[in-house]
């Protein structure tokens, strides 16, 4: 699956944990934490849905280090997603 494919994932479940967020004002630089305003719970159903499909991967782990350096990006997601999961 190419990156673009992972943005659309990435985007439907954000969605799925927030619905008041609509899927066309979420870009690709739209920071999850900042710009989404995802709190520790939407942090925490975001990651378990992922874990499902990405088990590799820990979204709360991921963002905890990203975070510092504002990384913490839909687009960045994606791109994880799309290493893990070709």
């Amino acid at each position: 699956m190419g990156e673009d494919e992972q943005m659309r994932v990435v985007v439907d479940e954000l969605v799925a944990v927030k619905p008041a967020l609509a899927a066309g004002n979420v870009r690709p630089y739209s920071l999850l934490t900042a710009d989404l305003n995802l709190d520790a719970r939407d942090l925490a159903e975001l990651a378990d849905r992922f874990r499902a499909g990405y088990p590799g991967f820990d979204l709360g782990a991921w963002v905890d280090h990203v975070r510092t350096s504002h990384g913490d990006s839909v687009g960045a997601v994606a791109r994880v997603l799309s290493v893990l999961h070709p």
